[in-house]
């Protein structure tokens, strides 16, 4: 992926983000409907390729290839190999699938039609396929390939027989067990990205861009929706009657899981940890205002009294769906492994260097990390809101293995490559200080941008001390993930405070 995103900087078409390909992996190369090809020189790979087949028909569908050492012409020996690899899966045409339309000797993707000619004997025949059931001579190619940007699909079908026909009937019953959960559709989606230039200003640092998942929609919005998206569906699709989850008094988990729940028309029960407050506020008066049942406990009988609620609500002749703390699961982390692809999409293919956010429960970045995957930009940094960062990486990484088992999607990623900063925790979870207080106020007055005063005030802070540190590069661009919160701020504890 990474030579293909070179690819695409270099020669200016887009591209779509590393979820849609490693969909395609799992989806087709595993069943031998597809092969990956890589040329190496030295150990280095400069080029590669995915190569379909199907019936009669090989497609090459997508190249890529590094700028570095192209006097060897990577791309020529991938197309002769892919071209030799067909005939021997009993092809009898290879499918180019792209190039410019009509053929001309001039214009920005000659360099493509004169890589493509040269794969045919004849001149004057359809420059889009090529027939391999005659001989084939493969000649030595001096212009690099373009990129395709006029796409003109030119498939030569076959009905398939009974045999393929029970092989595309296999395929999608794997789709369905690989990560396609099922999906609700009520986040207001996509969320934008927004510049912050003032901040940035007064920083004197990188460029600084938010993404702002505190526009989800639902009750005041913020990052649970979009994992709740798939999380009700379950409970749906498990015909359940009521949902349980559990957080702290002003958890916006649990707000966003009342919501969704009344939305869906489920009963909701929370299990808050705190002492009942003698009036409710923010999240906490939400939660009442959305018709959720109340159960308060300590954070030692957290998951106990959790349990407890949910054999009760059996017992009573409920079918009840558990709903894990802040939506952390594979479930919840797949939501985020679609909304970096998101991201992808509307950075129309220029990257950001970092993304910042906070992270708690784990399941966001979870998410985010098996979206972008290992060693690739841009770097993804969590700030942690509470759990030390060794408890924290163990958390997210275990999040990944679960959507690893549960989906059979392989990914190279290890412990090591969560990356995550506690240098912000102070006092623990939920307890202001003056580095939150101060970034609150600094994102309001310069972007008119509300923070919380646990989570996004919390990775704020972190931000605005890392740049004042230099942790960034000036020319670097820095994405903070704004996940929501803002009735946090009106919370009784906190408004004096702030």
């Amino acid at each position: 992926y990474g030579l293909y995103l070179e690819t695409s900087r270099r020669d200016g078409f887009l591209i779509r983000s590393p979820v849609y390909y490693l969909d395609v992996w799992r989806t087709f190369l595993e069943e031998g409907a597809a092969h990956l090809l890589l040329a190496e020189v030295e150990g280095e790979a400069l080029a590669g390729l995915m190569l379909f087949t199907f019936g009669q028909t090989a497609w090459y569908l997508y190249g890529a290839s590094s700028g570095r050492r192209r006097k060897y012409m990577p791309n020529q020996l991938l197309q002769w190999t892919a071209i030799q690899q067909a005939r021997a899966a009993g092809c009898t045409l290879y499918d180019l699938w792209g190039g410019p339309r009509p053929p001309g000797r001039i214009g920005p993707h000659v360099g493509c039609l004169s890589f493509q000619a040269r794969l045919w004997r004849r001149a004057d025949q359809d420059y889009r396929s090529l027939g391999l059931s005659r001989q084939t001579i493969f000649l030595p190619f001096v212009y690099p390939l373009g990129s395709p940007i006029i796409k003109c699909h030119a498939l030569v079908w076959q009905s398939p027989d009974q045999e393929d026909q029970h092989r595309i009937s296999k395929l999608v019953d794997r789709r369905r067990g690989w990560g396609m959960f099922p999906k609700l559709s009520f986040a207001h989606l996509p969320t934008p990205i927004e510049d912050m230039s003032r901040l940035s200003k007064l920083l004197d640092g990188p460029e600084l861009l938010i993404k702002r998942d505190d526009q989800t929609g639902l009750a005041f919005g913020g990052n649970k929706t979009r994992k709740l998206e798939y999380l009700m569906a379950a409970a749906i699709e498990e015909d359940a009657d009521l949902v349980l989850s559990t957080g702290a008094a002003q958890s916006n988990h649990c707000r966003q899981t009342a919501a969704a729940a009344a939305r869906c028309g489920l009963d909701c029960t929370l299990v808050l940890v705190g002492p009942e407050p003698e009036q409710a506020s923010a999240n906490l008066f939400l939660d009442q205002l959305l018709g959720a049942k109340i159960i308060w406990t300590d954070k030692s009988n957290r998951d106990k009294d959790l349990q407890r609620a949910y054999d009760d609500a059996i017992e009573s002749g409920s079918n009840p769906y558990l709903i894990p703390y802040g939506g952390s699961n594979e479930v919840g982390a797949y939501a985020y492994y679609q909304a970096y692809a998101e991201l992808f999409k509307q950075l129309n293919c220029n990257i950001v260097d970092w993304i910042v956010l906070a992270s708690s429960s784990g399941g966001t970045q979870a998410g985010l990390a098996l979206g972008i995957g290992k060693d690739l930009t841009p770097k993804l940094l969590g700030i942690s809101v509470d759990e030390p960062a060794t408890n924290l990486q163990n958390n997210v990484y275990s999040i990944i293995e679960q959507y690893q088992v549960r989906t059979g999607m392989k990914t190279n990623l290890n412990r090591e490559d969560i990356l995550v900063n506690d240098d912000y925790i102070g006092d623990g979870y939920g307890i202001m200080n003056e580095k939150d207080r101060e970034a609150i106020h600094l994102f309001a007055e310069n972007e008119a941008i509300l923070l919380d005063p646990v989570y996004t005030g919390r990775a704020g802070a972190g931000l605005i001390d890392l740049i004042r540190k230099g942790f960034f590069k000036k020319e670097e661009r820095v994405l903070f993930w704004h996940t929501g919160g803002t009735p946090g701020l009106f919370a009784d504890r906190y408004f004096p405070y702030i």
